[in-house]
């Protein structure tokens, strides 16, 4: 899949002329669709799973299948908050990184807040 895809783009763009720049963004930006859908069950699956395990001491399989199932009956909520995080995560990046110092313990003080009310219900 990746050399496929990077390969070609290499070589449409080698090739020259705005066709093969074309193709070669059309291949990047197929691989990036790629990779972030594909992502997305793994990230529902261990969003809250470590919380699970340590504080409800699951085993991983189970916390994982868990933090997947509240995820999924919470989809819209989390949508939004995935894209706030991102928002976050793109400006704190925007000052060569340091403004992730702030963002990090911010997003992760949010996971433990939501992992309260969506489990505890506090």
């Amino acid at each position: 899949g990746w050399a496929a895809t990077f390969g070609g783009s290499v070589q449409a763009v080698a090739g020259g002329g705005l066709l093969g720049t074309g193709i070669a963004v059309a291949g990047v930006l197929f691989a990036i669709v790629v990779v972030l859908v594909s992502s997305v069950p793994l990230v529902m699956a261990v969003w809250y799973a470590p919380a699970l395990a340590y504080f409800h001491d699951m085993t991983a399989r189970n916390a994982m299948r868990a933090s997947f199932e509240a995820v999924a009956r919470n989809g819209v909520a989390f949508l939004v908050y995935g894209l706030f995080i991102m928002l976050i995560l793109f400006f704190g990046a925007l000052s060569l990184g340091l403004g992730l110092v702030v963002a990090a313990p911010v997003i992760a003080c949010s996971i433990y807040v939501s992992y309260r009310d969506v489990f505890l219900g506090t």
